[in-house]
């Protein structure tokens, strides 16, 4: 049997909260299924799923909220080429695949935030390096070759070096790491 959508939002309908002032209060659109679209008093517009939750320290299951993503900034402006970071299908998406971590015990929001901070910084040096080529490959060639050189021989070294050094939860290697 397949299980019943009761979608109270639509893409045209979300535009349209999207198109109005910023309220006074905070305000809750809700799409059913504990998907609830935010309008904030300073207009931005972002997707929240509410959840109850009972970890092992917990006796009861404690509600709680997992932020989904930004529909639309305060800042910006609708317009026809209007574009949200997160769409109204892909928050649903989300909300899905959260209820699922739910089932299998785990909460979305621990597991977000661990996902989110599982990263190495000798690979985030690499994606800011590679960024930072791209911007300067529009300079001299000589120019592009002496600074990835300088990279490659002084900058990555050094990070590596100090990357295999740090350990999780150590604060005096992480300062040390913050100097260079």
């Amino acid at each position: 049997m397949n299980k019943r959508k009761n979608y109270l939002l639509t893409d045209n309908g979300v535009k349209a909260i999207a198109k109005q002032s910023a309220p006074t209060k905070r305000t809750r659109h809700s799409d059913g299924d504990s998907l609830s679209l935010i309008h904030d008093p300073k207009g931005s517009l972002y997707w929240v799923m509410s959840y109850r939750y009972q970890s092992d320290k917990d006796i009861e299951p404690k509600q709680k909220t997992y932020h989904i993503g930004t529909y639309k900034l305060s800042s910006q402006v609708i317009d026809t080429n209007f574009k949200p970071e997160v769409s109204l299908k892909q928050a649903r998406l989300e909300r899905d695949s959260a209820k699922k971590l739910i089932n299998d015990g785990i909460d979305p929001s621990e597991h977000k935030n661990r996902h989110k901070n599982s990263y190495e910084q000798k690979d985030l040096f690499e994606v800011i390096a590679k960024s930072y080529m791209s911007e300067k490959s529009k300079t001299t060639s000589k120019n592009v070759q002496k600074l990835q050189g300088f990279l490659d021989n002084h900058i990555r070294w050094c990070i590596r070096k100090y990357a295999e050094e740090i350990k999780e939860g150590d604060s005096q290697s992480k300062m040390i790491y913050l100097r260079l």
